[in-house]
């Protein structure tokens, strides 16, 4: 435990590291109170309909320009691109602040809260590029990432929370606008300060046009061909309509309670919301390990729609309170078992496109739950409409548990002591659970005999590996070094430097290994799965340490 803290307070006094999570911080809080308040300047002006179609309006340029993004970070300097998108954040959003203090026609204040949302897409994925270059160890990495993923989770409350404060009393939209966008400019300002070398922070070499066409199309084709993938995605899918739909109904919600006199709660809701996913994800470590996971899965969805449905029936402000917190949770406990799920039934080779997908489908999600609850409460109020929206939903649910539950018994998950001998890795011990899922189902067991090399040095590393059992000796130029047993793990170096081993790892008895390749182990330490290549060249993640000199087991 003492080294987890460590390793995070670590995190905290390195200057650069601190700047970029302080920044993301920001980030994190900007985004998810800008959607509050663009959310009640639609309801204002229109209704629950104009809110609606508003999300969708701020989601499609994203799901388009999102794929492109991710490239961002590999074609140009993944600091400046970082700056960058900050920069375009906040001017977006101070534009956006400024169309409705001017009274604007409504087409340019949407336009200019889309061009926020498109802006924020560039983020994540120059963050998980540029992460590796400012960290010195991979343990330091996966801490890194660890305080990433909470300050998501905080900005999903402190956002709407904020939001909230800033509307009350006679606060409007772009008050919060305005506030979020001066935050997000301080952001920029942080990733400007950085001090990286050049060479860590410089683009590396991507596909051509067409192997990314080719690469992308295989994700698509996996799910024609594979109904059980193409049943887990769909189900996700399922968990962000939820979403979608609550993101209407904190405003539709709060306008009913105040007899259409203030949409203010709505950030109070919003807040509910993100307390509930924050607590169930670090809560969420329970499911690493388990064998089943539909059970976890179905239990979490069908709890966040039936507190949809429930939503309009109670005029109390705690017992809607309560509601978005369950709808909170179920949100983050049925992303987190279904990421896993998937994981079990893809292939490897494709898991990240399929991944990729499910990003684009789950924008498209949250849009058509935006709509549908739009239109159920339109057509039937606040009351009837959550609960035909939610019964509809629900109904989908149900009809595809017993697929899931078949699906779920033939995927069985990771042995305990498994679980057990990658948490006893320093690197890992911080990891996540969807992480520390995602790297437990791309583990393969090696059975080596007496005398085989398992790695030589010189040659080129393309894995990392486990000991389960069996003893291996260690030789640096031809000198025995030291011996490896069960617990130990080996073969980081080449792989995260991007060099020859540099020793030779030689079975003395029988053994059972796990090996986990290339852009797998640098994807865990990440949270980036497709950063390998720029990781490796980044030559960063290992400092020299002296008393690794024999232990540089690769």
């Amino acid at each position: 435990m003492a080294g987890r803290v460590n390793h995070l307070l670590r995190v905290l006094r390195n200057p650069d590291l601190r700047r970029l999570e302080v920044a993301f911080a920001m980030f994190a809080v900007a985004e998810n109170a800008t959607w509050i308040a663009v959310t009640v300047f639609a309801f204002t002006r229109g209704g629950v309909s104009e809110a609606g179609v508003v999300t969708v309006v701020q989601l499609a340029p994203a799901v388009i320009v999102a794929p492109f993004a991710a490239y961002a970070g590999d074609r140009y300097r993944k600091d400046l691109v970082l700056a960058v998108g900050y920069v375009i954040q906040a001017a977006a959003m101070l534009a956006t602040a400024a169309a409705m203090w001017a009274d604007s026609a409504a087409p340019l204040v949407y336009g200019a809260a889309a061009a926020t949302a498109t802006a924020v897409t560039f983020t994540r994925p120059a963050m998980g590029a540029l992460l590796p270059a400012a960290t010195a160890t991979p343990a330091d990495l996966t801490a890194a990432n660890v305080l990433l993923g909470v300050l998501e989770h905080v900005g999903v409350f402190l956002g709407p929370a904020l939001a909230g404060l800033l509307l009350q009393g006679g606060g409007s939209p772009e008050r919060v606008f305005a506030v979020m966008g001066t935050a997000t400019a301080v952001s920029a300002l942080a990733v400007f300060r950085l001090r990286l070398a050049a060479d860590i922070v410089a683009p590396v070499d991507v596909p051509d046009s067409d192997d990314v066409v080719h690469d992308a199309l295989a994700g698509f084709r996996t799910l024609r061909d594979a109904p059980d993938v193409r049943l887990v995605v769909a189900m996700m899918a399922v968990t962000l309509v939820v979403s979608g739909a609550n993101d209407v109904m904190f405003v539709a919600v709060a306008d009913h309670l105040s007899d259409g006199t203030s949409t203010a709660r709505s950030g109070l809701f919003g807040a509910a919301f993100g307390l509930g996913a924050l607590i169930a994800a670090l809560g969420s470590v329970a499911l690493v390990g388990r064998t089943r996971l539909v059970a976890p899965f179905t239990l979490a969805l069908t709890g966040s729609i039936v507190a949809l449905a429930l939503l309009g029936v109670s005029d109390q402000v705690a017992i809607v309170l309560a509601l978005f917190v369950v709808c909170g949770a179920g949100r983050s406990v049925s992303k987190i078992a279904g990421a896993t799920l998937i994981q079990r039934v893809a292939p490897t080779a494709v898991l990240s496109r399929v991944f990729g997908i499910v990003e684009g489908l789950g924008m498209a999600a949250l849009a058509f739950g935006a709509t549908a609850v739009a239109i159920a409460v339109g057509l039937f109020g606040i009351r009837t409409g959550a609960a035909v929206l939610g019964a509809a939903i629900g109904v989908a649910v149900c009809s595809r548990f017993g697929r899931l539950r078949r699906l779920d018994a033939a995927t069985p998950g990771p042995s305990a002591a498994l679980v057990a001998l990658v948490r006893g890795q320093e690197m890992f011990s911080l990891l996540p659970a969807p992480a520390l899922a995602q790297l437990l189902a791309r583990l393969e067991e090696v059975i080596v005999e007496p005398g085989a090399d398992v790695i030589r040095q010189g040659e080129e590393g393309d894995r990392y590996y486990l000991i389960e059992h069996g003893e291996f000796g260690v030789s640096v130029d031809g000198r025995p070094a030291r011996t490896l047993g069960p617990g130990d793990g080996f073969g980081e170096i080449a792989l995260v430097r991007d060099v020859p081993r540099t020793a030779t790892v030689v079975a003395t008895t029988g053994g059972v290994l796990h090996a986990l390749r290339r852009d797998d182990f640098l994807g865990a330490l990440t949270g980036h799965g497709g950063l390998g290549v720029a990781t490796a060249r980044s030559g960063s993640l290992l400092a020299d340490d002296a008393h690794r000199v024999a232990g540089d087991d690769g």
